[in-house]
């Protein structure tokens, strides 16, 4: 799988990614959620930490439990890194 959109009634979180991380999302270049009151930063680091083709994690600006520190953070970390994945 390369691709996976959620619409704003998903009920995907952390552990779901984590189970799931290896199997069929390990080639995923778009992950993308409209909006999620339970996924964290963790999944984010899942998903950084094994997807190597990872390409767009979005819209992480409509998860409430990922704060504006941690976004920023998260930013440079990607510059600092060199990690071309574009966060929206």
């Amino acid at each position: 799988m390369e691709s996976i959109e959620f619409g704003t009634s998903t009920g995907i979180s952390d552990q779901v990614l984590a189970e799931n991380i290896n199997g069929s999302l390990k080639n995923l270049r778009v992950f993308k959620v409209a909006h999620s009151t339970i996924l964290t930063m963790k999944s984010v680091q899942l998903l950084l930490e094994n997807c190597s083709n990872l390409q767009e994690i979005s819209d992480l600006t409509s998860f409430p439990a990922i704060n504006r520190d941690e976004l920023l953070a998260l930013e440079n970390h990607l510059i600092q890194s060199n990690i071309d994945v574009i966060l929206g």
